[in-house]
């Protein structure tokens, strides 16, 4: 029943106000003709923009799933939505599998649905949250596989990979491959096998994409084939655009999962530095996979040079949530230190949001003046969220496990107070206007076809 409120209070969370959805990524005007072409035509091969390298998932799921819905934002946004939710089920259900202990997937899922990176990714709809989920269901899956020797839970991560390939394509493929290179030396199963499942990635990975590669081809020629290389592979060595350069801030990432795992990165900061922890990881063979699944992914892209967008790391939050989730539950912690470790870091994470706050500010000091009130909104939002577990009990060993449904509730009104200011505030501010008109416009055009 507890796990059943998590699902819908974040899945209410994601969906705040509903009338009023704010869609505040202005990269969504990319996909949104091709989910509305979708929607009105089902036409899934031969679509207008050279835009869906990336894979075509993502428009078909948010075209079919729209047609539940009058067209409106939150329509083209509620297969996002869904999959959101579905990652919180996922990590709430492998939680419950690997340790089979209903507390530890309990607060790994208020982790994962509270923490900022997830509930931006569930609101702002574009291809990477979806890929996150597959490629979680197939670590999940492909891991079950591995514990339980049991072909059934092959297929379905099998079929992770598929939604994730025809998603992100290189990325999930690549983040797959690595990790069950790592699986296999983590339960020294054989090289045989390591060569067949990889073959077996390869192969599927692939052979979905090839009807809708030939549809692109076809339409678009060689123009689709250059997008498609610069956006799988190229991208990666070097952002493409005229006079882009690469970026060497390799601590880019790290400050990003710092931000994206708010109101929770104190714990998992304090977490990290715990002896207990380390024996867990040197233990635990479930934890080693979590961080197999993880760290690849952070690591690769923290060494590119790619511009910084924190959308590239949306795989690993899932994880990091799984991470703190059994930690907490389980591990032995020295109580003394752990409050020490909360102590420090939390309010250190209050002096850098701050800053951070502030920073930007001055950075974007026409854009904060204008949006003054939702700018102060985020502000009190995110000050609040890190006091409520600073003050309401985090630094006891047992804080998050006996709280985990306070947690949630509290830190969720947070975000639902927010979203409210936002969704207002985007009816007025030039910043936001300027994403919701053109989309308003394409919305009221595809009701004429």
């Amino acid at each position: 029943m507890k796990g059943l409120l998590i699902f819908l209070v974040f899945f209410i969370v994601a969906s705040w106000p509903f009338w009023a959805y704010a869609l505040t990524d202005a990269d969504i005007i990319h996909w949104i003709p091709l989910s509305l072409e979708i929607r009105n035509h089902f036409n899934f091969l031969t679509m207008n923009q050279v835009d869906q390298s990336h894979g075509p998932l993502f428009a078909w799921g948010s075209g079919l799933f729209s047609r539940l819905f009058p067209v409106s934002f939150y329509g083209v946004a509620f297969f996002n939505i869904f999959m959101a939710v579905l990652g919180v089920v996922l990590v709430y259900y492998f939680s419950t599998q690997w340790w089979k202990y209903s507390k530890v997937a309990l607060v790994s899922g208020m982790i994962l649905s509270t923490s900022l990176a997830w509930v931006y990714l569930a609101r702002t709809p574009m291809y990477d949250l979806t890929a996150a989920v597959s490629y979680l269901a197939f670590v999940g899956f492909y891991t079950q596989y591995i514990l339980e020797k049991k072909k059934r839970f092959l297929l379905i991560a099998l079929l992770g990979l598929v939604v994730g390939c025809l998603t992100r394509f290189s990325i999930v493929l690549g983040l797959a491959g690595f990790f069950v290179i790592l699986a296999h030396l983590i339960y020294r199963r054989s090289v045989w096998l390591l060569v067949r499942d990889g073959l077996l990635l390869v192969l599927v990975g692939t052979i979905v994409n090839v009807p809708w590669l030939l549809s692109q081809v076809q339409l678009h020629g060689q123009s689709f084939w250059d997008v498609f290389l610069a956006d799988n592979l190229l991208r990666f060595i070097r952002e493409p655009g005229v006079g882009v350069q690469p970026r060497h801030d390799y601590y880019g990432f790290i400050l990003y999962t710092i931000i994206g795992m708010l109101p929770h990165s104190f714990a998992l900061i304090a977490a990290l530095i715990q002896p207990s922890f380390w024996r867990q990881v040197s233990q635990d063979k479930r934890v080693q996979m979590l961080l197999a699944a993880s760290i690849p992914c952070l690591i690769l892209f923290s060494v590119s040079g790619h511009v910084k967008l924190a959308r590239y790391i949306a795989y690993i939050f899932p994880f990091f949530a799984m991470l703190l989730g059994q930690f907490v539950v389980i591990a032995t912690i020295d109580a003394k230190k752990w409050k020490s470790s909360i102590r420090g870091w939390g309010w250190g994470l209050v002096v850098f949001v701050s800053l951070i706050l502030l920073i930007l500010t001055i950075q974007f000091s026409k854009q904060a003046a204008e949006g003054s009130i939702m700018v102060l909104g985020l502000a009190v939002m995110l000050l609040v969220q890190l006091g409520l577990l600073l003050w309401g009990g985090a630094h006891n060993v047992e804080g998050y496990s006996k709280k985990a449904m306070t947690w949630m509730l509290s830190l969720s009104m947070a975000y639902l107070l927010f979203f409210s200011l936002l969704s207002w505030e985007s009816f007025h501010v030039s910043f936001l206007t300027e994403i919701r008109e053109p989309i308003h416009v394409m919305l009221n055009n595809s009701l004429k076809y």
